[in-house]
């Protein structure tokens, strides 16, 4: 009978570290969620068709953007739109090489 528990203990703990050796065989693969702004030269000419035509301009102010990894993209400046005419930065971080362009 101790015979037997020693084989069933062995036989449930191989079996246990067998499913947790091979339990995570991958890596955490990245999906992209959201597409990067890819827009095509046609898109481009029609912006610049609206930009010469008679229209009311656009002023933001844009503050706190970071340059770091974030997945938002209101922090960076790929999520601007394309119609702001004028834009104020602010708060560039002076400490960060290159915001600064040395």
């Amino acid at each position: 009978m101790i015979d037997m528990n020693k084989h069933y203990i062995y036989i449930s703990l191989i079996s246990l570290l067998t499913f947790i050796l091979n339990a995570c065989d991958t890596d955490v693969e990245p999906e992209v969620i959201q597409k990067e702004n890819s827009y095509n030269e046609e898109y481009y000419q029609s912006l610049r068709e609206y930009k010469k035509t008679d229209h009311a301009i656009c002023f933001g102010w844009y503050a706190g953007y970071t340059s770091e990894a974030s997945p938002s993209s209101g922090l960076h400046f790929t999520g601007l739109p394309d119609s702001w005419m004028l834009l104020v930065v602010s708060s560039i971080p002076s400490n960060n090489p290159s915001l600064r362009g040395d």
